[in-house]
């Protein structure tokens, strides 16, 4: 018998769950666990498959263990192709919303989509797959390479869609622009926090992860400790766990944004040196604290923001005397030579370019242009150019991350952090360097010349009309 505090949690769960117009809502309701999305080489191609592919009773803390992601998991499984699928939706009014999805798919050039429902913790699974060419042939379990983000229960599910959608179209350029050999995903999970000792929803996690064909990382709301618990029970395909060989990977990022921002300094004012400048950085997470650093030992001044006070008066006491003002309105309209986004997301819109006064931004956070394809991302970097503004598509020097992670993920125990910085640094300085280069010569922006080379790189052909 399921017990009383079981019994209380399904409860609770249900209640989160039921009146959400969401996917996750569609299978909850349903008592099905996946939805697949494919789309095909012709843009009228598209697979769509909601599944019950697991019985409620499978011991997840037993994954690689008793069973595998390969062994079959429910006595009789339920599958509905297209129109039956589209016709579930339809009959929760979510229909278009299913189909503004998957339009947003083909405008990101995505190959697939796959999202995993269990039930009984009310965690969603999502898999992002954006390309896979660069890793079809390389020889490993993995194909692809992307973060793991944990997404809160109450945030929009759109907004979470939207930005895997984004992160995984940026990781199949970051992962080029980096030269490994894996093509872009994410995962993002939707959830209550997990414990790092809640086995069944970690054994969970790791069957996701491992049916995925991806190596990953902890990102926002997943941290180094899960990556921790992850590989000690269950797989080697979470990488820069606290316990591993090269750890956490702020360092080296914040390094590598740094060393690209030297290479725009010259193009810019016609020198590296960073003395007497003024820089904006917002977040002072792992990765912004460390650039920050990097920052004031060049002989700049800070104004900061950073939305954990915690974080901020530890940043303030371990800097105590240097040049550094605390922004407690819109970082992004403060006056600075350089602004370094170092947060969230999608900051940067057309509507405020007009009144952004740098002549730089350039940091660490991914998908720092509020856009949903390449062709957006191309547009409003056109903008801030024609603003005055030398900007670079942050996935050319925020590679450090996806570098450990294949390291890791490659030579397992053997992995070295100085291979790692020594390969960021080169990519990320070099990279920059021929990209600024390069984009002057054919006359684009750097954006546009560094989509220009990847795509070749990236894309097994162009859709078919």
């Amino acid at each position: 018998m399921r017990s009383r505090k079981w019994l209380q949690e399904r409860e609770e769960i249900n209640d989160k769950y039921s009146r959400k117009k969401s996917i996750l809502s569609v299978l909850h309701e349903e008592k099905l666990t996946a939805l697949n999305i494919s789309l095909g080489a012709k843009k009228d191609i598209v697979a769509v498959e909601t599944a019950r592919e697991w019985d409620e009773d499978v011991n997840w803390p037993d994954y690689n263990k008793t069973f595998s992601y390969e062994t079959r998991l429910a006595e009789e499984t339920k599958r509905f192709g297209k129109e039956e699928s589209l016709s579930l939706f339809r009959k929760y009014e979510l229909e278009e919303y299913l189909l503004d999805i998957i339009d947003s798919m083909k405008q990101s050039r995505h190959m697939g989509l796959e999202y995993l429902y269990f039930r009984d913790k009310g965690i969603a699974f999502i898999h992002f797959k954006h390309t896979n060419r660069l890793g079809i042939s390389n020889g490993y379990h993995a194909v692809r390479m992307g973060g793991i983000r944990r997404h809160d229960p109450h945030t929009e599910e759109h907004a979470v869609m939207t930005d895997g959608l984004n992160l995984s179209r940026a990781m199949s350029y970051k992962n080029a622009a980096a030269q490994i050999p894996f093509g872009g995903s994410k995962f993002i999970v939707i959830s209550d926090e997990i414990s790092v000792d809640d086995k069944e929803s970690l054994g969970f996690l790791a069957y996701c992860i491992d049916r995925s064909r991806s190596f990953t990382g902890p990102d926002m709301g997943f941290t180094p400790a899960h990556a921790d618990a992850i590989r000690k029970e269950f797989t080697q395909n979470m990488t820069n766990g606290n316990d591993s060989n090269i750890g956490p990977t702020a360092v080296p990022t914040a390094e590598g944004t740094f060393s690209a921002l030297q290479e725009a300094a010259k193009v810019k004012w016609g020198s590296e040196n960073l003395e007497n400048k003024t820089a904006a950085i917002q977040g002072l997470g792992a990765v912004g604290k460390c650039l920050a650093e990097l920052l004031l030992d060049a002989g700049a001044s800070l104004i900061v923001t950073e939305a954990d006070s915690t974080v901020l008066e530890q940043f303030l006491e371990q800097n105590e005397g240097k040049p550094i003002q605390v922004e407690s309105g819109d970082i992004r309209f403060v006056e600075a030579d350089i602004f370094c986004p170092c947060a969230i997301g999608g900051i940067i819109t057309a509507g405020i370019i007009p009144q952004l006064t740098f002549d730089i931004v350039m940091g660490a956070a991914n998908n720092q242009l509020k856009a949903i394809s390449a062709e957006q991302e191309i547009q409003l970097a056109e903008k801030l150019e024609k603003h005055g503004i030398l900007f670079q598509v942050e996935w050319m020097h925020n590679t450090a991350g996806v570098i450990a992670g294949c390291e890791e993920g490659i030579h397992q125990g053997n992995a070295s952090l100085d291979r790692v910085r020594r390969h960021s640094l080169q990519v990320c300085r070099e990279g920059t360097k021929r990209n600024l280069y390069e984009s002057r010569q054919r006359g684009i922006t750097p954006t546009e010349n560094a989509y220009v080379n990847a795509q070749h790189e990236i894309f097994w052909q162009r859709r078919l009309d």
